[in-house]
C-alpha cells in the first residue's frame, strides 16, 4: 500500500490531493487599485482573470472624469469670484466684519482643492470597485445563487441602468457638499471677525 509522506515525495495518486491540502488556506491578494491597472494595462485581466469591463462601466468612468474636469475649472471660477467678493467690500462700513479677499481666497481654495480630491478619487477607484465586486460575486464572497435575497436579485436586473445617473450625479452632489463644508470650515477658521 502507498502512502502518503509529503508534499513533493508522495505518490502520484497522492500528490494532487496533498497539493489541495497544502495550499487549501492560500489566499491570492486581489483587487487593489494598483493591481486592477496593472491587469489592465498587460490585457491579463480580461484573459486571466476573466473580468470584461462593459460599455456601461466605462461610460459611467467617463462621466465621472468630465464631472472631475466640471470641479476643476468650476474651482478656478470660484476662487476669481473669491477675489472679487472681498474686494468688493475693502471701502465700505462693513469691511470690518466682511472676509477680506485673501481669506475668502483660502476658504475657497481649500474647499475646492478637497472637492477636486474627492471627485478624482471616486473616479480611480470606481473600476477597481466594479472588478472587486464581480470578483467577490464569482468567488462566493458576496453569495448570490443560494442567498435569500436571489429572487430580488433575479428580478430587477433592469437597475443597473440606473448605474449611470448615479455615479455621474454621486460624484457631483458629494463633491459639492465637500465644497460647501470644507469652504465654511476654513472660513470659520481664517476670517479675521470670528478670531
Amino acid at each position: 500500500q502507498k502512502g502518503l509522506t509529503s508534499l513533493y515525495g508522495g505518490t502520484e495518486e497522492g500528490t494532487a490531493l496533498l497539493n489541495y491540502n497544502a495550499t487549501a488556506d492560500y489566499r491570492e491578494q486581489t483587487c487593489g487599485t494598483k493591481w486592477v491597472y496593472q491587469k489592465i494595462m498587460d490585457g491579463t485581466l480580461f484573459c486571466e482573470e476573466g473580468v470584461w469591463l462593459f460599455s456601461r462601466v466605462l461610460a459611467e468612468n467617463t462621466a465621472q472624469w468630465i464631472v472631475f474636469v466640471f470641479y476643476v475649472g468650476f474651482t478656478i471660477i470660484l476662487l476669481q469670484w473669491a477675489s472679487e467678493f472681498g474686494e468688493a467690500f475693502a471701502n465700505t462700513d462693513i469691511s470690518e466684519y466682511a472676509p477680506t479677499s485673501t481669506e475668502m481666497s483660502i476658504a475657497v481654495g481649500v474647499g475646492g482643492f478637497v472637492s477636486i480630491a474627492t471627485t478624482l478619487m471616486l473616479a480611480i477607484l470606481w473600476i477597481p470597485s466594479t472588478v472587486s465586486t464581480i470578483l467577490q460575486l464569482r468567488t462566493g464572497v458576496i453569495p448570490s445563487l443560494f442567498c435569500k435575497s436571489f429572487q430580488k436579485y433575479r428580478v430587477n436586473p433592469d437597475t443597473v441602468t440606473t448605474l449611470l445617473g448615479s455615479a455621474f450625479w454621486a460624484s457631483i452632489y458629494s463633491s459639492l457638499t465637500v465644497l460647501v463644508i470644507f469652504t465654511v470650515i476654513t472660513l470659520c477658521l481664517v476670517w479675521h471677525y470670528l478670531r
